[in-house]
């Protein structure tokens, strides 16, 4: 960032006045997102539940290895014109919609075509011949896609986040709802990618309503293409570096570790992701409008920066710690056993996945400058690191939690390091990032922990009255789980707020602030928070 950047004097009062507006919008848009992407992952999770039932441990391994395989040829969807576009703002919107379009729609149908005729190699690797028809399955999807991303860029810019909520909750419903019906179907792992066509179609024919725009009318404009090819390219670039980051683990601990071992380590990490999901999607799609906005004001973006961090890990640390807490349980409840191996899998990403989602913090930033080539070379080293920590993983352990510490370690350490490196030209250094995470990160593991001691003294209670958390009888597993649900529930919450309002009283303020007005102020006053 060059010096000219740097706001002058005069400019501070104007600076003032578009605060506010900025600030509710983004904190609105926060509130709207989250709201219907929590509303997605209570789908998920109902989802989750029914599939766990119903499938077998290597159902999930084989689901798990075909979606991270599918994710790197995937990288070519929309050739990265969604975000180019988000980026380079209206001005440029009219020019871009209609080559945007067709060299999206091109790199799309290339896409489809590659995977599938990849699939039959893919599963010959890996030895699974299920993975062909899952592949297949996928590639047909892909130029589906084609219908929203130029609408979706559209609602983005303009902060239509009610739109975007929308979709996803019609996709969710579409999505877990089509799990279910396939697994109780009897389709196996096919349940899993069998609604992805149909949500493709749903998702590209809403956007285009909600925008009101028809981009395939426009011009392909083919004489263009090669201009965009330059920074859509990097974004490319950046998704598979993404890919590599988000789902390499799964694709390279198959290729050492049994499937079944595969299932379960993604059992585990998926119901950990439920809580870091919500965090990760929704400051994605607002942080990256709004830090592009503040550009050339940098005081204001690390002002941003660093109550974005506070209130993420806030969030983060403190909903994880509850998931990792009540695993256990719910899974007496739930699946009476079955998924038993997973408890340590759950409450090791209790601490090392919100960690790892602070990344989304800088990448938010870096994207918003449109340093491209700099953000997909440090998520590509990133993801390179964990996938190869996870080959190793592997080979060395069959433990599904011993897989979990070696790789949510290392998941945690590369997201710390690109989140340094990337907030860097904010004059944000490591050490003050550490004195920001570390006692929000204390709170999170002090909740975990006395949850996880709660629900061992809850379950010694209800066994010396002879209720097993196993019995067939639902009605006894219900009683004698959800004792142990309520003390976890209620000793782990108490807990990390009380931890939190006395070391960390900054970040809980930061979360409260985001919520609604009628909701801010008095959980402000009921935790003794002073508002700025």
């Amino acid at each position: 960032m060059t010096e000219s950047s740097v706001p002058g004097a005069q400019d501070l009062a104007p600076q003032t006045e578009r605060a506010a507006p900025l600030g509710s919008s983004a904190g609105r848009a926060a509130t709207l997102l989250m709201a219907a992407t929590l509303a997605t992952r209570l789908l998920n999770f109902i989802g989750q539940i029914v599939l766990g039932a119903i499938l077998l441990h290597e159902d999930f391994g084989l689901f798990a290895i075909a979606n991270s395989v599918a994710g790197f040829i995937m990288v070519l969807r929309d050739g990265g014109m969604q975000t180019l576009i988000v980026q380079r703002g209206d001005r440029a919107y009219d020019e871009l919609e209609g080559p945007g379009f067709w060299l999206g729609f091109a790199f799309n149908v290339a896409a489809g075509a590659l995977l599938f005729a990849l699939a039959p190699w893919i599963a010959a690797l890996y030895a699974e011949p299920k993975l062909t028809r899952m592949l297949w399955v996928i590639a047909s999807s892909i130029p589906l896609y084609s219908l929203e991303f130029v609408p979706m860029a559209r609602l983005r810019m303009d902060m239509r986040f009610g739109a975007l909520s929308v979709i996803e909750i019609m996709s969710g419903i579409v999505r877990y709802g089509g799990m279910i019906v396939g697994a109780v179907a009897g389709l196996g792992p096919m349940a899993f990618v069998a609604p992805l066509p149909a949500i493709a179609v749903l998702e590209g024919v809403a956007a285009c309503l909600f925008a009101r725009r028809t981009p395939w009318r426009r011009p392909p404009g083919v004489d263009r293409w090669r201009s965009f090819l330059g920074a859509s390219s990097w974004l490319m670039v950046s998704s598979l570096a993404g890919n590599a980051l988000y789902l390499g683990s799964q694709m390279a601990l198959g290729l050492t570790a049994p499937v079944a071992l595969v299932g379960l380590f993604f059992f585990g990490y998926s119901f950990m992701y439920q809580s870091g999901y919500l965090i990760i999607s929704t400051a994605e799609r607002v942080l990256l409008t709004v830090f592009s906005r503040l550009r050339a004001e940098p005081e204001r973006q690390r002002s941003a920066v660093l109550r974005t961090l506070r209130a993420v890990s806030v969030l983060g640390f403190s909903a994880c710690a509850l998931l990792g807490a009540w695993f256990a349980p719910l899974e007496s409840l739930i699946w009476k056993g079955k998924w038993a191996a997973v408890v340590g899998v759950a409450q090791v990403m209790a601490i090392c996945y919100p960690l790892f989602t602070l990344h989304i913090i800088a990448r938010s930033v870096i994207t918003g400058w449109g340093r491209f080539r700099a953000h997909a070379i440090s998520i590509a080293v990133s993801g390179i690191v964990i996938m190869l920590v996870s080959v190793v993983a592997g080979a060395v352990t069959r433990s599904p939690t011993v897989v979990a510490w070696i790789i949510g370690l290392a998941m945690a350490l590369v997201s710390f390091v690109y989140l340094a490196w990337g907030v860097a030209d904010l004059q944000i250094r490591p050490a003050e990032l550490v004195r920001e995470i570390l006692p929000i990160l204390a709170c999170g593991a002090v909740g975990l922990f006395v949850g996880i001691l709660a629900d061992r003294l809850a379950l010694a209670a209800v066994l010396a009255r002879g209720l097993d958390p196993l019995d067939v009888s639902l009605r006894i597993r219900m009683i004698a789980n959800g004792v142990r649900i309520l003390a976890v529930g209620v000793s782990c919450v108490l807990v990390t707020v009380l931890t939190l309002r006395l070391l960390a009283p900054r970040g809980l303020l930061d979360c409260v602030e985001v919520l609604p007005g009628q909701l801010s102020g008095p959980t402000r006053r009921f935790l003794g928070l002073q508002s700025r």
